[in-house]
């Protein structure tokens, strides 16, 4: 007997003991022949209870999924679930066999988290933007561990199986702060970032990591992130000055003083630029800077130009006259050989038909470990992988520190006289030993 027969059964079992007491007048007729379905029980006066009704029903076996991606599938942000989606199905055709729920957080992260819970996951992937990793991290409603892909330090919790899997813009600023340090620099440096959580962020991990060297941050600008013209931007970082002139007199009348905006040029120029932003609002700062003689095209004297892996954009192409030189840290590059990056490029081209960016790279990685560590101790996602010696993705080779962060190495590149970036050398993983940023 099948269970749905089984509770078909039970069901006539109760009514007809609910029948004995009720009168004749309340108890339906048997309904004709025809209009019963295959295998069905239809109650009335003349029937009898099977003897079958005794017989329990037999328990439902419900699968738990072993991994559960909960990212933005509908709204604003849905392109970003869709790289998610992308690049985890990618890394399921070594593991067709395991269970994998999608849920869409777009709407209410709430909801999501609590349709994510029902479906009893082994281990969570996700979420990916700040506010719904903080709304489901505080909810507390997944009892299971949570890799997120947020960049947000601080995010991550062991206490509460909680971790980050994506390098935060201060991990990346503190590598290049250290590689200062390493250099045993000792001049002066300059910060200019976007006025926000990533901007912020970065200036945060590259003046915290800079106490520890020999050179001193002589100004730091946040501009806004959705103004286009760099021109503010670069005004506060090169200073003002207003000079006072007369305008045309004669024996008999004097004219009125002008002021002129005279801006800091060489004199004020730091030994090192730091340019935590985008490759678009790089390559419109560039001309202005070199206006105000900080850089000078084709040469290799001015400031020198660091960056972090927003440069990698064909932008920075377009500004390669005065870009050659600099140098950016990278997390992810289809043409590096390290991790198999490039086998990882290609596998996701021939099935999606575009070049997987920076964020899916780091997804498929967080993906690919935890699909290895469900291999490994599906009951124990977490402590297999904190336990572990790490994993060596397409990203290069990372682990989790003690704190749950990710320990990445990141790689730092530099522009030549083209614009295309030419691979320079790892860096050391950096740790940011601030406290974690409040609203």
């Amino acid at each position: 007997m099948t269970r749905t027969e089984a509770g078909r059964v039970g069901a006539a079992g109760r009514a007809m003991a609910l029948a004995a007491c009720l009168p004749l007048w309340c108890i339906a007729s048997p309904a004709p022949a025809q209009e019963r379905g295959a295998g069905s029980v239809v109650l009335g006066v003349e029937d009898e209870a099977p003897e079958a009704v005794s017989q329990p029903p037999a328990a439902v076996e419900v699968r738990r999924a072993d991994l559960v991606v909960l990212a933005p599938r509908t709204g604003r942000w849905r392109s970003v679930g869709r790289g998610v989606e992308r690049a985890v199905r990618v890394a399921l055709q070594t593991s067709p066999e395991l269970v994998v729920e999608y849920v869409d957080t777009a709407e209410d992260p709430l909801a999501a988290a609590v349709a994510a819970a029902a479906l009893h996951p082994r281990v969570v992937l996700g979420p990916v933007g700040v506010e719904e990793t903080r709304a489901v991290v505080d909810a507390e409603l997944i009892d299971a561990p949570l890799f997120v892909l947020s960049p947000e330090r601080g995010i991550e919790d062991p206490a509460r199986r909680v971790y980050r899997l994506r390098t935060a813009a201060s991990e990346q600023a503190a590598a290049l702060a250290e590689l200062l340090i390493d250099e045993e620099f000792s001049g002066r440096v300059a910060i200019v970032a976007p006025d926000d959580d990533w901007g912020r962020d970065a200036v945060a991990g590259f003046t915290a990591t800079a106490e520890d060297g020999a050179y001193t941050v002589s100004a730091t600008v946040l501009f806004d992130a959705g103004e286009r013209d760099a021109r503010d931007a670069i005004q506060q970082l090169t200073g003002r000055r207003a000079l006072r002139l007369d305008g045309t007199s004669s024996p008999w009348t004097r004219g009125p003083a002008v002021e002129r905006g005279s801006y800091g040029g060489r004199a004020r120029r730091p030994d090192v630029v730091v340019l935590a932003a985008w490759a678009d609002e790089v390559a419109d700062m560039l001309p202005f800077l070199a206006y105000r003689g900080w850089i000078e095209e084709g040469t290799s004297r001015g400031a020198r130009l660091l960056g972090t892996s927003g440069w990698a954009a064909v932008e920075m192409e377009f500004a390669a006259d005065l870009a050659a030189g600099a140098q950016f840290t990278r997390i992810f590059a289809d043409s590096d050989l390290r991790g198999g990056a490039e086998a990882f490029a290609h596998e996701y081209e021939m099935m999606w038909s575009e070049r997987p960016s920076e964020f899916e790279a780091q997804v498929f990685d967080g993906a690919t470990m935890l699909l290895d560590a469900l291999a490994r101790s599906p009951q124990a996602v977490d402590e297999t992988i904190r336990s572990g010696r790490g994993h060596d993705g397409v990203c290069g080779a990372f682990s989790l520190s003690p704190a749950g962060a990710p320990l990445r190495a990141p790689a730092l590149w530099t522009v030549g006289a083209d614009g295309r970036p030419v691979f320079d050398r790892s860096l050391a993983p950096a740790s940011v030993h601030i406290d974690p940023l409040t609203e």
